[in-house]
C-alpha cells in the first residue's frame, strides 16, 4: 500500500525502511537490571525479519527499526528498547543511532 501511495502522488518519494516490534514480555521474576540475554529474547533480528529485508528493503540505504514494548527494559535501559538493522557490505548488520528527548525542557 506504501508503494502504491508513493506512485500515486507521483513526487519521486523513496521507502527508506520499516518498523516492527516482537511481541514478547519478560517474566515476573526477571531481575532489574534486565539481563542481556533476556534482552536478546526482545530485541533480535528472526529469519523472517532477515527475508523481508532482504527481498523488499535490498538498497543499501534502507534500514529496519526493531522496537520492543516493554516497560521493564525500557525502566532498566532509560529508553524505549530499538535497534536499528541497515546494509553494510552487502550483508544485514546492527547499526548505531542516537536518541533524541524531543520534550520541551521543564521551567
Amino acid at each position: 500500500h506504501s508503494r502504491e501511495m508513493i506512485k500515486l502522488r507521483g513526487k519521486d518519494e523513496v521507502m527508506v525502511g520499516w518498523y516492527h516490534s516482537h511481541p514478547f514480555k519478560l517474566c515476573a521474576e526477571c531481575p532489574l537490571p534486565v539481563p542481556v540475554e533476556c534482552q536478546q529474547k526482545i530485541l533480535f533480528y528472526s529469519q523472517d525479519d532477515i527475508d523481508l529485508m532482504q527481498t523488499t528493503f535490498e538498497q543499501p540505504y534502507m534500514v529496519g527499526l526493531l522496537a520492543a514494548v516493554e516497560p521493564r527494559i525500557e525502566e532498566a535501559i532509560g529508553h524505549v528498547p530499538v535497534k536499528l538493522y541497515g546494509w553494510r557490505d552487502g550483508q544485514i548488520q546492527q547499526r548505531g543511532f542516537e536518541i533524541f528527548d524531543s520534550r520541551p525542557a521543564s521551567t
